[in-house]
This record gives structure tokens, C-alpha cells and sequence, in this order.
């Protein structure tokens, strides 16, 4: 049968349309984000965006993959989750299904949460290796909060600034709070950890034997030698998968996938 002679002019048609689509959308959200975006139907159909700071978010997609659990859905656990956009490692899983336990200190980065996922438990507390009350210091940047010491040389933050507010916020380790709060009917899929400095701490607070995330994002500075982080999640059943600059990322060496 011969072709339709009206078929080509339409494909013609589509295709200068959808042009002109992508393009004007991406100038208007080019206006909107202040972030340059595609402009063509090719540009937009390989986007890949990221809204962790180094792209995180991004690598545990491939983590999963690399599983066999592309598309799994399970809760994951942000410890030092900061705010539910920015510098986000979770919200792609967000968009992806997944529901979760999101712990921070600070009231307001923790009614940033309550705002945008209330679907998620949002926790106002720090984990630490055990339960109680501490002071905890506030800087301008948000992002470098953390437990006061009684090393007062380093109260300024990572950053050079000087603290802001001082806050006394309850502690509790993380195997409590998981124990408490982490959904009986999902498998635990994603633990992130960025605590400036208490990141050992709170992987050490955790119990593993109970509470075993497929994959773990953890802060640990030291990219070019093996650490003491490196060590704890090797012992406890995971390898290396990857490092977004000042990030590690860990996989379960079997890939199993664990309930409680």
C-alpha cells in the first residue's frame, strides 16, 4: 500500500512543533530557576538532573542498578538531612516512590520537611551514641551545623564562620530511632549520613543486624587512603561503589535485601 502523502507533511509538523516547545520551555524555566536547561527535544529527552551538592542522588540510581533493584521502592533514612530540595540526596527516590525518616537538629531546616514531605517522619534531634541532651551550634550557612565539643578551639565551623546560636536538641542513637519509627512493611534501601564530623558515630550508633540498608552515602573526607568508615562498612557486609567528591557511596556486597 503506498504511504499517505498527508503523513509526512504531519511529521513535519510535529516535530517543528515539539522544537519550539522545548525551546520556549526552556527559556521560561531558564527565567523561573536561573539554571540553564535544554533547549532542544534531544537536550531535554537526556536530562538527568541531580539535586544532591555533588550529584549523590544521581549515583545511588546507579547503586540501585548495579543491585538489580532499579525499580525497587523502599524508605530511606537522611541523618543530617538539612532541606527537602537543596542539597537533597532523597528526593529523587521522593519522586520515585519512596517514603522515609528525614533527622536533623535544627527546627528550621526540619519544618522545611514537614512543608514539603509530609508524608515522610520528620525528626527534630541528633543521633549520637546515646540518648540525652546536647548543645548543639548553629552557623550562617545551614549546612555545618553540629554537635558542640569541649574543644572550644573548634567551635568555628568547617567553613571558618563563627557560631550563630547554640541549641540545646534532644540525642537518641540511630538504632532507636529506627526501632521506633521505620516502616515494618518496606526493605530499608537508602541510608544517608552527613554530619560533619559525627559520621562514624552515627553509623556505630546504628544495630546492623537489624536495621542493614542496601546502600550507604556517607561524609568522609579522606578520598585517597582507607579510613576508619571504610573499615565499618566493610566489616559489616558492604563495598565501595563510588565517590562524589567529599561523599562515599557503599553497596551490600550480596545485595540481599533486609527487613525487620
Amino acid at each position: 500500500m503506498p504511504d499517505n502523502p498527508l503523513k509526512a507533511p504531519w511529521k513535519l509538523i510535529r516535530k517543528v512543533v515539539a522544537r519550539r516547545i522545548a525551546s520556549a520551555g526552556g527559556a521560561l524555566l531558564n527565567i523561573i530557576t536561573k539554571q540553564p536547561l535544554p533547549r532542544t527535544v534531544a537536550e531535554w529527552r537526556h536530562l538527568n538532573c541531580s539535586f544532591s551538592q555533588f550529584a549523590e542522588d544521581l549515583l545511588v540510581l546507579r547503586a540501585l542498578e548495579s543491585l538489580g533493584k532499579k525499580d525497587s521502592v523502599g524508605y530511606y533514612v537522611d541523618v543530617g538531612a538539612f532541606d527537602p530540595l537543596m542539597y537533597s540526596n532523597t528526593l529523587r527516590l521522593r519522586w520515585n516512590g519512596w517514603q522515609g525518616i528525614n533527622i536533623d537538629p535544627q527546627p528550621r531546616h526540619i519544618s522545611g520537611f514537614q512543608n514539603e514531605r509530609p508524608g515522610d517522619i520528620n525528626l527534630q534531634l541528633a543521633i549520637s551514641g546515646k540518648s540525652g541532651i546536647a548543645e548543639f551550634l548553629c552557623y550562617d550557612s545551614g549546612v555545618t551545623g553540629r554537635l558542640a565539643t569541649t574543644d572550644q578551639t573548634t567551635a568555628k565551623s568547617i567553613l571558618g564562620e563563627e557560631v550563630r546560636e547554640v541549641i540545646r536538641v534532644p540525642t537518641n542513637t540511630l538504632a532507636a530511632v529506627l526501632t521506633k519509627y521505620a516502616p515494618s512493611d518496606q526493605p530499608f534501601g537508602f541510608l544517608s549520613v552527613d554530619c560533619e564530623g559525627a559520621d562514624l558515630e552515627v553509623l556505630q550508633s546504628n544495630d546492623w543486624t537489624r536495621f542493614k540498608p542496601w546502600i550507604i552515602a556517607v561524609e568522609d573526607h579522606p578520598e585517597y587512603r582507607e579510613t576508619e568508615i571504610d573499615r565499618f562498612c566493610k566489616n559489616h557486609g558492604y563495598k565501595f561503589f563510588a565517590m562524589a567528591y567529599v561523599t562515599k557511596i557503599f553497596v551490600q556486597c550480596n545485595g540481599n535485601t533486609h527487613k525487620h
